[in-house]
């Protein structure tokens, strides 16, 4: 009987261990969304997840009501909404955000996605990537200003957590913005696409994600949409795949 319980508590302590190893690696291959202010994250920042949001990742998924924020975040210095996410393992993904910069100085700002892909994609898979974003001026009379930071394009999609270059839309230095002189705001609008681009060599095992990086101007706010689509290729396919781009993109555009 000593045996047999040494044999039992074993197996139960073998079956605790790998049910937290399970876990722990479904907690990674959760959706993320990762937003930071200021260089590196210093003014503030933090993740969420689709769990958080009420939303099921590991099918074809829309979160939300169109015009109610799934996510806002307020500081002294910044207010930040997640307004809507979208997208299917296959994998597909789309979000819409609202940023608005309240201090007193120029703020960087990035928000990178992270979807697990469901099933893993072989190499070669092909890539499309699309965006928009509207600068307001908010204390007029001024001048709105977003521009790109540090190197980095406005957009770029990733896959396994590694940046694919023909994906980036507006690549560093890239800026746009409006000013007005009177007590009326000024908005001003940019907005680009790239693919089907096919990559012989890269394969999506585990991730794909969207990355956005920009710096606003104080006072002003940027509200923008983005799309990233990975697929295994096949005979025209690469039509197929631009054009439910523009279609995700139209909808979650129209969202917001």
């Amino acid at each position: 009987m000593r045996t047999a319980e040494k044999w039992q508590r074993s197996l139960a302590a073998a079956g605790a261990v790998v049910g937290a190893v399970l876990l722990a690696a479904g907690s990674a291959q959760a959706l993320t969304i990762t937003y930071l202010v200021g260089t590196d994250g210093e003014l503030g920042g933090g993740t969420i997840t689709a769990a958080e949001l009420g939303c099921d990742a590991s099918e074809p998924f829309a979160c939300g009501e169109p015009g109610t924020p799934l996510f806002s975040d307020q500081t002294a210095n910044y207010f930040f909404s997640l307004n809507s996410l979208s997208g299917d393992p296959d994998p597909v993904i789309t979000l819409g955000f609202g940023f608005t910069n309240l201090a007193g100085v120029p703020l960087d700002f990035t928000l990178s996605t992270s979807l697990p892909v469901a099933p893993s994609l072989s190499a070669p898979v092909q890539v499309a990537s699309s965006m928009g974003m509207t600068v307001t001026e908010g204390t007029p009379p001024g001048t709105a200003t977003v521009s790109t930071f540090g190197g980095n394009p406005f957009m770029v999609g990733t896959i396994d957590g590694v940046e694919i270059g023909p994906s980036s839309i507006f690549p560093d230095p890239a800026s746009f913005g409006c000013t007005t002189g009177s007590i009326l705001p000024c908005t001003d609008t940019i907005s680009g696409s790239t693919g089907p681009t096919l990559l012989p060599a890269t394969g999506a095992a585990a991730t794909i994600g969207i990355l956005m990086r920009f710096n606003a101007s104080p006072g002003d706010s940027v509200g923008g949409t983005a799309t990233f689509v990975v697929e295994a290729p096949e005979p025209g396919a690469g039509l197929m795949l631009l054009v439910g781009l523009l279609v995700v993109l139209g909808r979650a555009r129209h969202q917001n």
